[in-house]
């Protein structure tokens, strides 16, 4: 190869790196700035030869269009619809939302803007309102934490016949098949949580899944938890009770007592399927620590890190809730802005926490 070539062909790489201008592709085509305009927007009016040899610098410098460049020129801003409960109403989702908005600002530099639908994830009925808002907004993609099953599929659907890109976080539907899903895989969560019971208690026999908060039958994750957790046992030899009780009111300390503490003859463990494992604490802190019961739940909330460090629980599984939210505002960019495909599942890693391990984890 002489010289001259290669010295062109890394020019091209050079290029190919950076923010190409039409006069820069009009000088390595040896035609006017005049010409590329028409060929990068299709107005005709231009010889074969010309273009052809266009086309051949935009090969070979992999060129692509400054999407949010044309946008701007056509005064178009994206709109990204976010669907999620209330963080003051739930700890647990000030960590998405926090990730949001990081993601958000990631993205700031392309015609990208956020409209928030919040709802009270304690109420069926405010996330059926918020989802009825949605419908009647005009987004150019959505992010959705689909709290209940069937109202979720029916608006996915709805979507779908819209042709608006939607991607949802914390909570899988179904297979995947349908919907792009960005979190933890639930089942294999709650596998885990049996081969933690059984390392923590060889030979256990009897365990209380305890599901905080309503409605938990139309809540897919938490049937998933629960799934998991029966199905590690069900491959052992020895037989393992596993029983399952809700609480619909978990802030009320006495309900939450009266419910639990009838049920805990023989229990050596209890597995709770959300974020709320703290709520145990003021209600039965002392019992359970005089009966040595293991409790497993899950997420790095400040109550949680706290009762993990003291050792009244054993082991949080943490499912990455603020990644969650930085991946779904980076791929609902990419699919607006640059057509990308979205997979349908990202899963992230389970996450073990314990005590020693904690601080790593929670200063992320």
């Amino acid at each position: 190869m002489c010289a001259r070539t290669a010295n062109f062909i890394l020019l091209l790489q050079i290029i190919a790196l950076m923010a190409i201008t039409i006069k820069e592709i009009a000088e390595l085509a040896g035609v006017s700035r005049g010409s590329v305009d028409r060929v990068l927007h299709n107005r005709g009016n231009i010889s074969p030869a010309i273009k052809e040899k266009i086309e051949k610098v935009l090969k070979e410098i992999n060129y692509k269009p400054n999407v949010s460049a044309s946008l701007l020129a056509k005064n178009k801003t994206s709109k990204i619809l976010i669907i999620i409960p209330r963080a003051d109403k739930d700890q647990y989702w000030e960590l998405p939302t926090k990730g949001i908005k990081e993601g958000a600002k990631l993205v700031s530099h392309y015609p990208i803007e956020l409209e928030w639908m919040t709802f009270n994830n304690e109420s069926d009925k405010s996330f059926k309102n918020t989802l009825q808002k949605a419908l009647i907004s005009a987004p150019d993609a959505i992010l959705l934490a689909p709290e209940l099953k069937k109202e979720s599929q029916e608006f996915i659907t709805k979507i779908k016949e819209r042709d608006i890109p939607i991607v949802t976080i914390n909570t899988q539907l179904g297979d995947g098949s349908t919907v792009p899903y960005i979190g933890q895989d639930s089942l294999q969560s709650g596998t885990i949580a049996g081969r933690l019971f059984d390392l923590l208690i060889p030979g256990i026999r009897d365990i209380l899944i305890i599901n905080m908060g309503g409605n938990t039958e139309n809540a897919q994750h938490v049937i998933n938890k629960e799934a998991g957790l029966r199905l590690f046992f069900a491959d052992k030899n020895n037989k393992v009770n596993i029983n399952t009780i809700e609480i619909d009111n978990y802030e009320d300390t006495t309900q939450v007592r009266n419910i639990v503490e009838e049920r805990l003859d023989g229990i050596q463990g209890i597995f709770v399927t959300n974020s709320r494992i703290y709520k145990l604490e003021n209600a039965l802190r002392s019992q359970l620590e005089k009966r040595d019961i293991k409790l497993i739940g899950y997420d790095l909330i400040a109550p949680n890190v706290k009762l993990l460090k003291e050792g009244f629980v054993s082991f949080l599984l943490n499912q990455n809730p603020k990644q969650q939210g930085l991946l779904a505002i980076n791929m609902l960019t990419q699919k607006i802005l640059f057509k990308q495909d979205i997979p349908l599942v990202s899963n992230f890693p389970i996450d073990i926490i314990i005590k020693e391990n904690c601080d790593y984890f929670y200063s992320q």
